[in-house]
């Protein structure tokens, strides 16, 4: 199964890289993940912004050409995609800045109480970039949305088997703490009371998620992760039907 991935930034990529594919293989799915967006030469910082940006460079008639035949041999890399992953955290529901550019948009995201209201905020904003309305219906299915609550962190520290709580339920100063320590835990380092940023640092990201790839049963907790990892088993078994 061959997935495209547009996230916000090298270490989403990383997350889901290591993670999806792990639960995807328990579940006899073969991935392969393309990085569209940030490819995997960028080494530029992350963001909400990425992912809209991309969409609007990308619109429906545009993304039509990685579901078909690469015509040239720098194209086929990104060619017969069976699936478009688009990704976005549900901490831009808090953030100011997000928040701005949403209502300039025309897009007043309803306040969420719970992370299902979350992701759906954050599936409603994906469909209106990404001009779902006039994607042609044989590439609708293509498409699947991918919320993460708060962030991908999250899923770094719901693999820590020492982290006792709901991964997805933590954020800001709490998440931060949680995920420094998972991090010194896997590294056999001292763990500090207190982390004052989240490393966002490729190498160590790789490290990490590559390490505690085998414990995604863990994941579990995390229930956007599991809705992902279903509708990409239903997506893979769609492509099987129409093969």
């Amino acid at each position: 199964m061959k997935i495209g991935i547009v996230c916000e930034g090298r270490t989403d990529f990383i997350a889901i890289k290591n993670y999806v594919g792990a639960a995807l293989k328990k579940k006899n799915i073969a991935p392969i993940f393309v990085a569209l967006q940030p490819t995997e030469d960028n080494t530029s910082g992350g963001g909400w912004a990425n992912v809209i940006t991309w969409l609007e460079n990308h619109p429906p008639q545009q993304r039509e050409v990685f579901f078909q035949q690469g015509l040239f041999a720098n194209s086929k890399r990104a060619a017969n995609l069976d699936a478009l992953l688009l990704q976005l955290d549900t901490d831009i529901l808090t953030d100011q800045g997000a928040l701005n550019f949403l209502r300039k948009h025309k897009i007043i995201p309803v306040a969420a109480l719970n992370v299902k209201e979350k992701a759906q905020r954050i599936s409603e904003i994906l469909e209106h970039f990404a001009n779902m309305t006039s994607v042609g219906q044989e590439y609708l299915g293509h498409h699947v949305f991918a919320p993460i609550s708060e962030c991908s962190e999250a899923w770094c520290v719901a693999v820590d088997p020492h982290f006792q709580g709901a991964p997805e339920d933590i954020s800001g100063e709490q998440l931060c703490n949680a995920f420094g320590a998972a991090l010194a835990r896997s590294a056999n380092r001292p763990v500090k009371q207190n982390y004052s940023s989240i490393n966002k640092r490729t190498l160590s990201r790789e490290k990490y998620c590559k390490s505690t790839s085998h414990r995604t049963d863990l994941l579990n907790k995390c229930t956007l992760f599991v809705e992902l990892v279903t509708k990409l088993e239903i997506r893979n078994k769609t492509i099987g039907l129409h093969s």
